[in-house]
């Protein structure tokens, strides 16, 4: 496998997007409103305390994979700490563990580690800005073997269709980026055209079709 690992093995899969995105890096919401269905989707607003939550996705071919996270918010102090495990559909599990912190300015920012199937672990330090039609979050990844790639994860939310664009750039200054534009389907599936655009140039795509099953506890 070349170039650079194929960019630090695409970064680290963006480091699971950053290792989510905390709640308060979106505006709170009013008193008394209610959640609605979106709750599932980790940008969105919580107050204090902890909040558990479980996912699981499941293709059209019946693989499965699962996560498990926990997070801990100060909404007052601008700060929370999560962590997470995700299973995939071999079994094969990767942790998360996280802090982020709201600075002045309205940005987020995180740092944590992901430590992969193979034990080896990504250290992370990123910045979260909120843009118009949903975040943008930008910073380095750094591998087991001390080398850094900068990373990007832009999510926007258009007429029903969530658009997120991830990039990496490895060591020696290739990219490889991959385009996911999802919507979800009146028997509540959700469809995603993927296309990535490898370090070397070329490009691949994929559809898929997924049933995405959230619970969260508090």
């Amino acid at each position: 496998m070349k170039t650079s690992r194929t960019t630090l093995l695409f970064a680290a899969a963006c480091a699971a997007a950053f290792l989510t995105v905390p709640a308060f890096a979106n505006k709170p919401r009013k008193p008394h409103e209610k959640k609605d269905a979106s709750a599932a989707d980790s940008t969105t607003p919580g107050a204090d305390g902890q909040t558990e939550r479980s996912t699981t996705v499941t293709n059209q071919d019946g693989a499965t994979a699962t996560r498990d996270s926990v997070r801990t918010t100060d909404a007052a102090n601008g700060t929370s700490s999560a962590t997470a495990t995700t299973t995939g559909p071999n079994g094969q599990t990767a942790t998360e563990e996280s802090t982020s912190k709201k600075n002045d300015d309205g940005t987020v920012s995180t740092t944590g580690t992901r430590t992969g199937a193979d034990g080896k672990k990504s250290k992370v330090d990123a910045t979260t800005t909120k843009t118009a039609g949903g975040h943008k979050t930008t910073g380095t990844v750094t591998g087991a073997n001390g080398k850094t790639a900068d990373a990007s994860n832009t999510v926007q939310h258009v007429d029903g269709q969530t658009t997120k664009t991830q990039a990496a750039t490895g060591p020696g200054g290739k990219t490889e980026e991959r385009v996911v534009m999802s919507k979800k389907n009146s028997d509540g599936t959700i469809t995603r055209q993927i296309q990535t655009t490898n370090p070397d140039g070329t490009t691949s795509s994929r559809t898929e079709t997924v049933k995405v099953e959230t619970t969260a506890t508090k």
